[in-house]
């Protein structure tokens, strides 16, 4: 509740295996599916589990504030977490991401968004949001959120320590000035009413009781998870590509991190990026000695061609 811990956003899209996954071992979040995309009792407790063992392992207790909703079953057996459920029709008063952290995601996922679009209608390109693009843009906008701001919707809902019942009023949110697009700018895409535009997806269902015949497709596609073949579909309604990921070589990746690290140090207070930048770059020194070891020697490689 003090922002200080974050865990990792949890996406559940239509497709099982969307072809912009093809080639992808590595994913920035975690990733599940149904037809209509939707928070599951299933795959609510799968969560929980892996969440309940992630902090046995850790060595931590939590409790976690859920709302009252038919995707949140009470799960029995956990071992370090104990669900508190919220009152019925108490959400938009007692729910701390409802105070105002799903909206500021929103806030920066919808700058991303529009930072893409004026990038490829400069380029004079069209527009091509994958579910991965789309995921790496939701894990951008999650670090985006500050602690400040969880600190203050948790303050908002009434939940304050009882050792800093007097915690600081300040509530403006932390958004980075150099965020901020130009008015003229959103005009060319035709945004006007920018926080329309920020909650168009409102009204959207994300859970509901499942009927019985959506439970029974989704049976079937766990059995025969090759038989879903409304992916092509689906990745074009979010403007998927035809190309599968190509793997690039050790080589080309080090000159990416080099191109990066020579253009972070032309910038002022680029301290942090730089950090970042010779971790990755620790990251392929170990991959690249991990491959070369990786590979077995044969008998044929100690007599000279």
């Amino acid at each position: 509740m003090d922002g200080s811990d974050k865990l990792p956003l949890f996406v559940i899209g239509k497709s099982a295996k969307p072809r912009c996954f093809r080639g992808v071992k590595s994913l920035p979040t975690e990733y599940e599916s149904n037809k209509k995309a939707w928070m599951t009792g299933e795959m609510f407790s799968r969560w929980l589990v892996r969440l309940d063992k992630k902090m046995q392992r850790n060595g931590r207790k939590i409790a976690m504030i859920v709302d009252n909703c038919p995707a949140h079953p009470t799960l029995k057996g956990l071992k370090v977490i104990e669900l508190i459920f919220l009152p019925p029709n108490t959400t938009s008063q007692t729910q701390p991401m409802d105070q105002d952290v799903i909206n500021n995601l929103k806030s920066h996922y919808k700058r991303l968004v529009i930072m893409k679009q004026l990038h490829t209608a400069d380029k004079n390109t069209d527009v091509l949001i994958t579910v991965l693009d789309a995921m790496y843009l939701m894990q951008q906008s999650w670090r985006k959120v500050t602690r400040k701001t969880i600190a203050n919707c948790f303050r908002h809902a009434k939940f304050v320590p009882s050792s800093n019942g007097d915690s600081t009023e300040n509530e403006d949110d932390d958004d980075e000035p150099d965020d901020d697009l130009p008015l003229a700018r959103l005009a060319e895409l035709g945004i006007r009413d920018i926080q329309r535009f920020i909650h168009a997806d409102l009204d959207i269902p994300t859970c509901t009781l499942m009927t019985d015949d959506d439970i029974l497709e989704d049976v079937l596609l766990e059995r025969n998870p090759d038989a879903e073949n409304d992916d092509e579909m689906n990745d074009k309604m979010v403007g998927g590509s035809e190309q599968n990921i190509k793997e690039p070589s050790v080589t080309e990746a080090f000159e990416a991190c080099n191109t990066l690290r020579v253009y972070f140090q032309t910038k002022a207070h680029s301290e942090f990026v730089l950090d970042q930048i010779g971790f990755v770059h620790n990251e392929l020194v170990k991959d690249y000695f991990k491959n070369r070891c990786a590979k077995q020697a044969v008998i044929t490689d100690f007599f000279k061609k």
